[in-house]
């Protein structure tokens, strides 16, 4: 899951490439791919919401929500974050747009 998406961003307040937190990552990814809500922080920063994403973060994740916010504007559809209707919207438009899963392996034409 992780190799599809870059584990580092630009934080705009270092002016430098830092790495993306893995856990905090692992929230990211998961909302974009399966529509599982994170925290109340982390849910938050994906909304768009600058006041509750700073009520609910913590003292090593007040400094990186620009961090975040550049991940996801780098990694993530935009009609998935940025906004509470987008989010509200999300899961719908994952569960449309969503390949079925494979369960067995392929047959070939010599399987009967």
């Amino acid at each position: 899951m992780l190799n599809r998406y870059r584990t580092t961003a630009y934080n705009p307040c270092t002016y430098l490439e830092e790495p993306v937190p893995t856990h905090m990552l692992g929230a990211m990814i998961r909302w974009i791919e399966h529509a599982i809500p994170a925290d109340s922080f982390m849910q938050a920063v994906i909304e768009n919401n600058l006041k509750a994403a700073v009520q609910n973060a913590d003292n090593d994740n007040i400094h990186l929500i620009p961090l975040y916010v550049s991940w996801l504007y780098s990694n993530a559809p935009a009609n998935c974050w940025g906004s509470l209707r987008n989010t509200e919207c999300w899961p719908a438009i994952l569960a449309h747009y969503k390949l079925p899963e494979i369960e067995d392996e392929p047959q070939t034409l010599g399987d009967a």
